[in-house]
């Protein structure tokens, strides 16, 4: 904030930035406790700049701003920063634009191994149902002759497909869950996935499951 902005002045700002809807908390640092801050960050010389900066403190005053969206695409996060400089009591935004670039490359990355596993899910439920197809051929067969019709022979098929695709993303989900409780202590920002990405996660293993099955039941089924 600008040296001008008084205290009261500072903590009227800051209610009006609570006011933003993207704002999720809003907090006040005056001078004083912005030198405190300085003193704990230099340690043992912290005294001594205390004592330098007695009569003049050189620290401003600020707002420590958190959004509501833990993670905040790039372009998102630089709108919000120039709606705040818009204000006149602010004299200069610091925020964290490494870190929110080095998200969205995290993102992309996971994005593409996201793919990748996908894709491999898809093979290993393709291969199990084949094999299952496979052995069980000539049981295929009499079941064929005696009249039995294609979705009978079909259904234990794909519902197997389709159990293997929700063990795999309900394993894959407890795995993250365990690595991220590991994690949580040093980790505190963070959330874990909220339910509906993770009834979105278990559906999407479904319908792999059920896409990997398609394939050897056509094969094998038809024969």
């Amino acid at each position: 904030l600008k040296d001008n902005v008084g205290e009261s002045q500072g903590q009227e700002f800051r209610s009006q930035i609570e006011k933003i809807d993207w704002a999720a908390s809003v907090t006040y640092i005056s001078k004083e406790e912005a030198l405190e801050r300085g003193e704990e960050m230099f340690g043992e010389f912290g005294k001594t700049l205390t004592e330098g900066f007695a009569d003049s403190n050189p620290f401003p005053a600020s707002l420590e701003i958190y959004i509501t969206d833990t993670l905040v695409a790039p372009e998102k996060l630089s709108q919000h920063v120039n709606q705040i400089r818009y204000f006149s009591q602010v004299e200069d935004v610091k925020f964290e634009e490494e870190a929110s670039e080095f998200i969205r490359k995290v993102e992309m990355v996971l994005l593409g191994l996201g793919g990748l596993m996908g894709g491999a899910s898809v093979i290993i439920v393709c291969f199990s149902i084949m094999l299952t197809a496979y052995f069980r051929r000539e049981e295929i067969r009499v079941l064929r002759l005696v009249g039995a019709t294609y979705w009978y022979i079909r259904v234990p098929l794909i519902a197997q497909g389709i159990f293997l695709g929700f063990i795999g993303s309900l394993s894959g989900i407890v795995s993250f869950y365990t690595l991220f409780r590991v994690s949580v202590p040093r980790i505190t920002e963070i959330q874990f996935i909220p339910l509906d990405q993770l009834g979105l996660i278990i559906l999407g293993g479904v319908l792999l499951g059920l896409l990997g099955s398609i394939a050897p039941i056509r094969r094998y089924v038809n024969v």
